[in-house]
């Protein structure tokens, strides 16, 4: 009898396993997006994610008031804008803040991000040093220098 509900609970799983996607008005943006993130200067770049099934989505940027509607995919949910090339972020240029909402109502805003050079590092144990850990460590962050510098891990 165990055997024949844990099944029964499976087959269910299973089933509706081709619906797990957003409920209606909720968004998914890969981990890559977030609050203070680096986007790559100077060329086009795609932006993407989920929303509920055939949602209208919305992105609009905050510094160059930016702003443009797509269907998502009737079947899967998902997106894509191709964002304009923009100039690096300069000392004192506004931040950007990013929105992407649904026409469900659900909304995700992106706060703190700027346009840069983005390098992707990949390597063995030594990538785990911290600046902490480096000689001379307190001067070293004292005199840095680059306060629009971030870091994904």
């Amino acid at each position: 009898m165990k055997f024949r509900c844990l099944a029964a609970v499976y087959l269910v799983l299973i089933a509706t396993s081709a619906n797990i996607l957003p409920a209606a008005g909720s968004i998914l943006l890969p981990s890559t997006y977030g609050s203070n993130m680096v986007l790559k200067h100077s060329t086009p770049q795609t932006f993407w994610g989920i929303a509920g099934k055939g949602d209208k989505v919305t992105l609009t940027i905050s510094d160059k008031s930016y702003s443009e509607t797509t269907p998502a995919d009737p079947d899967t949910g998902r997106f894509s804008f191709v964002l304009p090339s923009h100039p690096p972020t300069k000392a004192g240029d506004p931040v950007v803040n990013i929105t992407v909402s649904s026409s469900s109502d659900g909304a995700v805003s992106l706060t703190d991000a700027v346009w840069g050079e983005v390098i992707l590092c990949g390597g063995q144990s030594n990538m785990a040093i911290s600046v902490q850990m480096a000689m001379n460590a307190s001067w070293e962050i004292e005199h840095a220098g680059h306060p629009n510098l971030r870091l994904l891990q």
